[in-house]
């Protein structure tokens, strides 16, 4: 809205930095309590257009890096400038197993059920990124699947799958949570 041109000059500085072009999650709040977890998520939502992140005094971290649920890599804007200045917005290309997900109906955006905090979701999605790629892209292949007939069968198989790796990928989260805490609760304990 009133951030605009920050988001211009963020846009133009991101098709030169690749620490600037990648994408990142604001909505990942830390603090004690509700006033302190408040007023940081304010700060990151005021923040997060801001050119140049990293060297602005008000903010003392960066946001964290935004976690795909359907990749093991980190997400990267894509031809940020030519949004900047001629409004079309390009994604990354899909992957194979993407494809597949597509195919079947199911959106990225649901491939990690929300969990009610946005950290925890992060950790979770984290490990399902690796599990999709790796994991799922390997079920595909098999013969088992492609030998199914109808597309509501490869569907449910793959409804399966996920249903199974979500386990995985939220057992690992938590696990990894616990590592890198110096709390007695990690952010699943607030989910």
């Amino acid at each position: 809205m009133y951030l605009t041109p920050a988001k211009l000059v963020t846009d133009t500085l991101a098709q030169f930095d690749k620490e600037q072009a990648l994408i990142r999650d604001p909505r990942q709040v830390t603090g004690e309590g509700a006033i302190e977890r408040g007023l940081d998520a304010t700060r990151r939502t005021l923040l997060r257009q801001m050119p140049m992140a990293k060297y602005n005094p008000l903010r003392s971290d960066d946001d964290p890096v935004a976690e795909s649920p359907t990749r093991d890599a980190p997400m990267y804007r894509q031809s940020p400038l030519v949004k900047a200045l001629l409004g079309p917005q390009f994604r990354e290309r899909q992957t194979a197993v993407e494809k597949e997900i597509t195919k079947n109906g199911f959106e990225t955006f649901n491939i990690v059920t929300p969990s009610g905090d946005k950290t925890a979701d992060a950790y979770i999605k984290r490990f399902m990124g690796r599990l999709v790629e790796n994991q799922l892209g390997n079920f595909i292949e098999t013969d088992y699947y492609k030998g199914l007939d109808s597309p509501n069968k490869k569907k449910a198989a793959m409804n399966n799958m996920l249903i199974e790796l979500r386990g995985i990928a939220k057992e690992l989260g938590e696990a990894e949570a616990w590592t890198e805490t110096d709390k007695a609760y990690t952010p699943f304990d607030r989910a």
